[in-house]
């Protein structure tokens, strides 16, 4: 792997905790610490953060996630423990998504639909924002704290910080847990799916306040 190029989201004595990235309409977005920023994915001066926008309307509030889904680009901040706001952008306008407000952990899309997931349950809304399906983690030892979900088209891989790495098959209640070899945590805290492998982190810093207790790794697992 190489690295092709830096971004530093520094803005002169200002720097901006990165949350989370995604490409939409031919933009790049960051949900950030201090608000949503985006700008034109051919800026010459892209590593130059004070070219990028502010999403002003939206405030500068702590933005965690960023997900597409059709030609929608979803995103939340926190509001409470148990309570975010989730914004939708629209034919180039932000509003209020109609989705009843919950936590929001993590969020994915496929042609099946917009995937948000709450602590221990994942829901799945239609593009007029109808709930569709709805999925829980049910077999559990300790009680379900979901950091990350990803799509392979047929089942949605769950990131969980108590459980492990969880399989959920679509269109079934069962699921599967997996204790693999090597750099095995019961902890995950990321991952992400690609090309038939699921690519997951167990270990880092979990928290700013408090030492790393944890290793970091970097694991994988295909068939």
């Amino acid at each position: 792997l190489l690295i092709r190029d830096t971004w530093y989201t520094r803005n002169g004595d200002s720097q901006y905790y990165v949350n989370d990235l995604e490409i939409f309409d031919n933009q790049f977005y960051l949900a950030t610490s201090a608000g949503l920023y985006h700008t034109p994915a051919n800026n010459a001066a892209i590593a130059d953060f004070s070219t990028w926008q502010a999403v002003n309307e939206l405030g500068g509030n702590d933005f965690r996630h960023l997900c597409p889904f059709g030609n929608k680009l979803y995103t939340s901040y926190n509001i409470a423990y148990d309570h975010d706001s989730l914004f939708v952008c629209e034919n180039g306008s932000w509003h209020t998504s109609s989705i009843p407000m919950t936590a929001v952990r993590a969020m994915a899309s496929d042609d099946n639909g917009l995937y948000v997931a709450d602590w221990i349950n994942i829901a799945i809304y239609d593009s007029l924002e109808n709930r569709k399906d709805l999925y829980y983690i049910w077999d559990f030892s300790l009680y379900p704290s979901i950091q990350d979900i990803a799509l392979d088209g047929q089942n949605i891989w769950v990131a969980d910080a108590g459980n492990g790495l969880i399989l959920k098959e679509q269109g079934k209640w069962s699921e599967e847990h997996f204790s693999l070899g090597g750099a095995y945590s019961s902890s995950v805290y990321d991952l992400d799916y690609v090309d038939n492998v699921v690519a997951y982190v167990p270990g880092g810093v979990t928290a700013t306040w408090w030492h790393q207790y944890t290793e970091p790794n970097f694991c994988y697992y295909t068939d």
